[in-house]
């Protein structure tokens, strides 16, 4: 890709790709993720006449971490593992790694910041000074994307009420959490690593802040167009497409407008209607509702804020993969990939092969 900076992070890296990293230490900074990482690094013999540089991926705690305690190691280890690091020949230690998700206010990397400065502090004074970035990770909620009621505790609670109540209490099936503006979170981080960082005896006063708001950034630039194929009932339509083109059941849970392309109606409003895919699966499901008039077979809709594991993560399951294209800022259309055939994913030859 040409990349010149790469950071390589994960918590179960191959021996292939850590001899990738180590033959390539001119651009690659490698994030250790345990200790054990660093005891195969010595056994494979890696480090050699080029320096590897690396960090250490701290894991936050169930507090601000969640379900992401499995990357890192717990603060309280850290120290012992850099000066492991320092004592190394042929790797040197240069950054502090971090990763929150779904994060609607800066305050996660405020406190993530503040772990690395206990960490900071912890280091004997001479050793601070290596320290040249951090990486606070990605983690920021994305725009246009919201939150099916059963998958918050306040949903589950409307449910049973709406349950015992024999009727709906509430009109909309998803919520759109409050989030702050991206200058906000420049804002805030930036007089953080002022406050808790540089601030720090021995600390580079130009520490550099490394982020990753990925998601963030592709959500909107993706989506999906599908088909309606069939109408079952005046409110349940079939599409030609399916999660088969995302990676899971993330649709029962996660919001995303469906527009009609073909009928967006005089004003463009929302309408229940039931929009399936065409797998044998049940809950394969894009959404409740869809934006301009009802689908009808030859309709053309939209699946928006599909940026984000979709197209790369896409299942093989029954339906084939579909072409991507590209729509420029000019309104010029490019057809990226052609969609994937049967031969193409099942060869002849191994069906020769097999007879």
């Amino acid at each position: 890709l040409g990349c010149k900076q790469i950071l390589f992070n994960g918590p179960a890296k191959s021996d292939a790709e850590l001899r990738l990293a180590a033959a390539h230490a001119d651009r690659v900074w490698l994030h250790i993720d345990h200790a054990y990482e660093l005891t195969r690094i010595r056994r494979l013999k890696l480090v050699g006449r080029r320096t590897l540089r690396v960090a250490v991926r701290i894991d936050p705690g169930a507090g601000i971490g969640g379900t992401w305690r499995k990357f890192g190691i717990p603060p309280k280890d850290a120290v012992r593992l850099i000066g492991r690091i320092i004592a190394t020949n042929g790797l040197a230690w240069e950054g502090l790694h971090g990763h929150l998700s779904w994060n609607t206010s800066p305050e996660p990397y405020r406190e993530l910041i503040r772990i690395f400065a206990r960490v900071i502090r912890s280091l004997p004074l001479r050793e601070r000074a290596r320290l040249t970035y951090v990486d606070l990770g990605g983690g920021i909620y994305p725009r246009g994307e919201g939150t099916r009621l059963p998958d918050t505790s306040f949903g589950r609670a409307v449910l049973a009420a709406e349950s015992n109540a024999g009727r709906r209490l509430l009109r909309r099936r998803e919520f759109f959490p409050r989030m702050a503006e991206i200058e906000e979170y420049a804002s805030a981080i930036s007089d953080e690593v002022k406050r808790a960082l540089t601030s720090i005896r021995g600390v580079r006063p130009d520490l550099i802040v490394r982020f990753e708001p990925g998601r963030w950034m592709v959500s909107g630039a993706v989506g999906i167009l599908v088909t309606t194929v069939t109408q079952k009932r005046r409110d349940v339509v079939i599409a030609d497409g399916g999660i088969h083109l995302t990676h899971d059941y993330r649709m029962l849970e996660e919001y995303h407008a469906i527009v009609n392309l073909s009928r967006p109606g005089r004003t463009l409003r929302e309408r229940q209607c039931h929009v399936f895919g065409p797998m044998c699966d049940p809950n394969d499901r894009w959404g409740e509702t869809c934006w301009g008039d009802p689908p009808s077979p030859g309709d053309r809709l939209w699946i928006a804020n599909m940026g984000a594991y979709s197209s790369s993560s896409a299942m093989r399951f029954l339906y084939p993969l579909a072409p991507y294209v590209l729509i420029t800022h000019d309104g010029q259309i490019q057809k990226l990939t052609d969609g994937e055939s049967f031969g193409r994913r099942y060869p002849r030859e191994w069906f020769i092969k097999q007879a």
